[in-house]
């Protein structure tokens, strides 16, 4: 274990100070006055590298990038009704404890004041609301955890030279007309405190590796193709082997590649895909509790115990999975995250929750509540429930081989022309309406006698919870996929392992593509 240090000693002053403090409110000539129930301090720290390669030559200047912010909360009102809640925060600070602590005393008095209003929003004016219009914080386990500091991650020469001489061919070779690739590593240090008692201290790394490249389709579009993968200690070499192979061959067949008339069509997805799909269409958003809580979804509302998937298929998103780049211990309310059986043999058993969500659904937190920095855009960010690692298994599998013969059968029994398999693509999908959307980044036409022909400009869509419960079987074949996971608090790792699956039926849209301008010289 790590040890105690000075910015948890600030945070843990400043947390006992402001729980004590008594802001004062005239309403109707009285003088009303509360201390807040709730105080909590996160302080986040980040550390960046990049490494940058173009057509065959490396940046000469490594790029780094620090920052520091905090977010603080307080919760003020009462048990009968609610309480209110605001956040404050603030980032490109120095990082000095003692500069730390006063800096966080303007952020503090905002936040424990914009409580107040709040709560006196709520019921102001003789207006009623409902009981959940107001704040309420599950009532959790309060843990200490100091982890143990980490070094940064350290990029060989070796593998520097490598992604020289890599995009040193793809560009000469005419592969594309410009080949790039980048490094990126974090290192990222979090620290928290409540009223509560909470104190913690996590630190995490994680470095990616990025090949992208552009190129020209027979017909002149402009097109392009991205590879990745992470690490989380040593580079394994043949797992960016395999990348780079990847992206090379994707590549000469995207030059190639038809795009399908827009039709329903029998679809194959392989593992990489299924997780991305299952992260985007159930997992990763729609299982959010505050979703469900703040009413902007509501497809998987009240249906705990109800069959959402077909029965032979169970989900389990797990932020301690070992080695897996979505992984951590506490939320970014100080919470300790837990493994969570979101659906067993089809039936849903648990969502994604935070403190208000859980409180909400009357529920416990199961420590999901992060964001990927303390401000944003619009001001201060506010963490939510957010999806980690997860697993999608299957009680009905057959081999890869009769996957596809599965669907061959179908697509002659639909009269389709031929079935689509997708080998990778990126998703998402609109919260509010539940449709989803893939676009695939390789896919291929498979024909009734067996043919393969490359496919690309195409998008799938579907309500996410009917495409859903269309599956019908899965191959036996697991995918590890890594990504990022994109809302409103920001982007953060998560990874997803699942089988290929098997859809009888999915709509399909064919899309333009741009063409390159003709150069003058």
């Amino acid at each position: 274990m790590g040890e105690w240090d000075e910015f948890l000693e600030v945070m843990s002053k400043s947390v006992d100070k402001w729980v004590r403090a008594r802001p004062e409110v005239n309403v109707f000539g009285s003088i009303v006055g509360k201390n807040p129930d709730y105080v909590s301090i996160l302080y986040k720290e980040s550390d960046d590298a990049f490494w940058t390669f173009l057509n065959g030559v490396e940046d000469a200047v490594k790029e780094k990038s620090t920052n520091s912010g905090y977010s603080v909360r307080a919760v003020i009102g009462d048990e009968s009704q609610g309480y209110g809640q605001a956040w404050s925060a603030r980032d490109g600070i120095p990082r000095n404890p003692a500069l730390l602590g006063k800096l966080m005393d303007v952020n503090l008095d905002l936040a424990v004041k914009s409580a107040v209003s709040s709560y006196l929003g709520y019921i102001s004016g003789g207006i009623v609301y409902e009981r959940d219009s107001f704040s309420r914080l599950s009532n959790e386990r309060v843990d200490s955890y100091f982890g143990k500091k980490i070094r940064e991650l350290s990029v060989g020469k070796n593998i520097r030279k490598s992604l020289v001489d890599f995009t040193k061919e793809m560009y000469e070779d005419g592969v594309v007309r410009e080949a790039d690739a980048t490094i990126s590593t974090n290192l990222s240090r979090q620290r928290f405190a409540d009223s509560d008692g909470r104190r913690i201290c996590e630190n995490l790394r994680l470095g990616r590796i990025y090949l992208e490249g552009e190129f020209a389709h027979k017909s002149g579009q402009v097109m392009s193709h991205l590879e990745s993968m992470v690490f989380m200690g040593g580079i394994n070499i043949g797992e960016l082997d395999r990348i780079k192979n990847n992206f090379r061959a994707t590549v000469g067949e995207l030059k190639n590649a038809v795009t399908p008339v827009s039709d329903y069509y029998p679809v194959i997805l392989s593992g990489g895909a299924a997780g991305t799909m299952i992260h985007e269409a159930l997992g990763g958003h729609l299982l959010s509790g505050k979703y469900i809580q703040d009413k902007i979804s509501t497809v998987f509302k009240d249906r705990i115990g109800s069959l959402v998937l077909p029965e032979f298929l169970s989900v389990v998103d797990d932020p301690r999975l070992k080695g897996a780049s979505g992984s951590y211990l506490f939320d970014d309310e100080g919470i300790a995250s837990e493994r969570a059986v979101l659906i067993e043999n089809g039936i849903l058993k648990n969502y994604l929750l935070d403190r208000g969500s859980a409180s909400y659904l009357k529920m416990g937190s199961n420590g999901r509540s992060r964001m990927e920095w303390v401000t944003g855009y619009n001001g201060p960010v506010s963490p939510e429930p957010r999806v980690s690692n997860l697993s999608v298994s299957s009680q009905n599998c057959v081999s890869e081989g009769e996957l596809e013969e599965i669907a061959k059968k179908c697509c002659v029994d639909l009269g389709k022309e031929c079935v689509l398999y997708i080998d990778s693509g990126n998703g998402q999908v609109d919260i509010s309406s539940s449709e989803f959307a893939m676009t695939p980044s390789r896919a291929y036409k498979i024909f009734p006698d067996g043919r393969r022909e490359p496919a690309h400009n195409f998008v799938m869509v579907a309500n996410a919870y009917e495409l859903l419960g269309q599956i019908a079987v899965t191959g036996d074949k697991y995918e590890v996929g890594n990504g990022t996971c994109g809302s409103e608090s920001g982007g953060i790792p998560t990874q997803n392992i699942a089988p290929s699956i098997f859809v009888p039926q999915v709509n399909i849209q064919a899309i333009d593509g741009v063409k390159f301008k003709k150069e003058l010289l």
